[in-house]
């Protein structure tokens, strides 16, 4: 088994207690700032985001990738509030280094989470990386390292060496801004 380490920053909300694991992605060349969110059952990305990446993803018939029972799906925002989605069909995400081809996404409004991102100090995210990945690359957030790891088939049967962990070590942000980039 191949892994693939992606590292990420701890973007700090009110204190050093409060924070969310950010991980930088692409989609369509642009870059992306996600959110680790091992509380959301699928992958989110915000509708304005997806209007400059991707505006075809957006008006794209859905129906004829995706059987019914998909499309019917609810998708709960925190204390149980309906949310407006578009379900998309992404020809091409990036998380770092993984690859997810013809990825299906939820897209939403992330304005108010922005919003307050914006009134604390810190840019806009993208979207939030949610269970539908994690789970499916039997992923390790390994806070130690500053490490989000991606189990992989590798033809090879190699495992990850130590320098290629060690690699994946960055110092977390604690109580500082996450850079603008």
């Amino acid at each position: 088994m191949a892994w693939i380490n992606v590292p990420f920053q701890l973007l700090t909300l009110e204190n050093a207690e409060n924070v969310m694991p950010l991980v930088e992605g692409r989609l369509n060349g642009f870059p992306l700032r996600l959110v680790v969110d091992t509380g959301a059952s699928h992958t989110c990305l915000d509708k304005a985001s997806l209007k400059c990446m991707a505006p075809s993803a957006l008006s794209r018939k859905k129906k004829q990738a995706l059987d019914t029972e998909t499309l019917k799906d609810t998708v709960m925002g925190v204390g149980g509030r309906r949310l407006s989605h578009t379900v998309c069909i992404l020809p091409s995400l990036h998380i770092g280094e993984l690859a997810l081809h013809d990825y299906m996404v939820i897209a939403v409004r992330l304005h108010n989470v922005n919003k307050m991102l914006h009134w604390i100090g810190h840019p806009p995210i993208d979207g939030l990386l949610g269970c539908d990945v994690l789970q499916a690359y039997g992923a390790i957030l390994d806070f130690s390292t500053g490490c989000l790891r991606f189990s992989v088939a590798d033809s090879c049967g190699q495992e990850v060496s130590d320098e290629e962990e060690v690699s994946c070590r960055q110092e977390v942000l604690n109580g500082q801004d996450v850079p603008n980039g």
